[in-house]
């Protein structure tokens, strides 16, 4: 095996600190439903002008709560609706993140708020949650542009029904990301609201040091505790679309987009890899997602970029030179029988003096690999008699075959396979036949003989 070297490139992203959702809304409902089907509480207007699921949703790339499901058409004049936190917020800070587009122009008059923090009246919310205070919170109003008939703006109150601020103008039927936050301040009149308006693409990995509006105080008391948000529809042509509602009370509205990265592997041989395939060919295509493998618990998406160097193995013989067909290479030729390296054999060539089964180890770009044993046969007049001596039947054959042979006392009889590994050996044969049966693989192996005078011959044989 080479050096292996691994890359794995992530997208650096901040940890989020522990912290809890209070709402999760992306409207995952059938379109033309009505909110108060789906845990939404009505306390005005309750049967007026429903607040309804529109036919798609709203996408802002990087929010986590972007193109999932449907949205919600605030749309008109009558109902308002509430959904309840899954606890109370009464100190440090409140985020109100959701997706919002205004999808036509509307009239002056059209002009107020849409969204708003809510707390219920008794201690105990009553089971239908209809009881809601008037003393709203964090008002949140959509209001006209310089050119009405292409932009709005948002406003942002504590309480009061008209803003204490507008932005800039925005572009109608655009999505924006909008936090409204809620910052719990020690003492009496002095909790402040902020908003926070982000346009596509926008880095929304932290909280801006400046709010885009806030923040602002009120005349009205502070919130004792803030325990669901609301949406309100106050005008048959507001014309509001609202998406993707998260509740939170830390910044942590950045989706979890997959990081990538390279996993960059030199191997001599086959390699399995993480997704448990395993490869014997270079490979630059195989992805494997790793969920939660990111530094900050993301998913990481990897891509496997694969070298499996070839190291050419292949021998060509000559009479009884071998040589190998690797180029820019180190050879190292061996006896098979006890796999021994043959000193000073260090050429791509190799002539043996005797006859024998030889190979060759090849490194090429530091990975080594062995040839296939190659019978060889150095010829000479006892050799050649001792070749002919000896008959196998049947060849090919399933394992158990005949070895015989004539007018010679044969020492020992010896199998190996091609990567030199013997199979079968035994002594002095004092009969001038044996029936052997190997327990092995198909495949080609060598037969040899070694009689008294020590002189060797080779019988190849082939096992189906």
């Amino acid at each position: 095996m080479k050096n292996i070297f691994t890359l794995l490139a992530a997208a650096s992203f901040s940890c989020a600190t522990a912290q809890t959702t209070y709402v999760s809304d992306q409207f995952d409902y059938p379109a033309g439903a009505a909110l108060t089907a789906h845990n939404w509480y009505a306390h005005s207007a309750s049967e007026t002008s429903p607040i309804l699921v529109s036919a798609s949703g709203l996408s802002w790339l990087g929010y986590i709560g972007s193109a999932i499901g449907n949205a919600a058409n605030v749309t008109d004049a009558g109902q308002d609706i509430n959904k309840p936190f899954s606890a109370n917020i009464n100190s440090g800070a409140a985020y109100a993140s959701f997706l919002v587009k205004v999808d036509a122009p509307f009239s002056a008059d059209g002009a107020g708020f849409f969204f708003h923090y809510g707390s219920y009246t008794g201690a105990t919310p009553t089971p239908e949650f209809d009881n809601i205070s008037t003393a709203f919170r964090a008002r949140t109003f959509v209001l006209q542009g310089t050119d009405p008939d292409t932009q709005f703006k948002l406003g942002l109150a504590f309480n009061a029904t008209t803003a204490s601020g507008e932005t800039a103008d925005l572009s109608i039927g655009e999505t924006y990301l909008v936090v409204v936050k809620y910052t719990f301040i020690a003492g009496d009149l002095n909790d402040e609201v902020s908003l926070f308006v982000f346009p596509q693409g926008a880095d929304i990995s932290a909280e801006p040091a400046t709010p885009t509006l806030g923040p602002f105080t009120g005349t009205a008391a502070d919130a004792p505790s803030l325990q669901a948000v609301c949406l309100r529809q106050y005008n048959a042509e507001q014309n509001v679309i609202v998406d993707g509602i998260f509740v939170k009370d830390v910044w942590d509205i950045e989706a979890c987009i997959p990081t990538t990265g390279t996993d960059t592997r030199t191997e001599c041989t086959e390699y399995t890899w993480i997704d448990g395939n395993t490869y014997d060919e270079s490979n630059n295509t195989a992805t494997f997602l790793i969920v939660g493998g990111a530094q900050n618990g993301c998913d990481s998406l990897v891509t496997l970029n694969l070298t499996i160097i070839n190291v050419n193995t292949d021998v060509t013989v000559s009479g009884t030179t071998l040589t190998s067909s690797a180029q820019n290479a180190s050879y190292q030729w061996i006896n098979c029988n006890g796999n021994a390296p043959i000193a000073g054999a260090l050429s791509a060539s190799f002539t043996p003096t005797e006859s024998g089964l030889y190979a060759v180890e090849v490194t090429q770009d530091n990975c080594t690999k062995t040839s296939e044993c190659i019978s060889v046969t150095v010829v000479g007049l006892d050799t050649y008699m001792l070749n002919e001596q000896i008959s196998v039947y049947p060849n090919p054959n399933q394992g158990a075959f005949s070895l015989s042979w004539q007018n010679e006392h044969i020492m020992q009889v010896s199998i190996i396979n091609t990567a030199g590994q013997q199979v079968y050996h035994r002594d002095n044969h004092t009969e001038t036949a044996t029936e052997i049966q190997l327990n092995v693989a198909p495949g080609l192996y060598f037969i040899e003989v070694v009689n008294t005078k020590d002189e060797r011959a080779y019988q190849r044989i082939s096992v189906d």
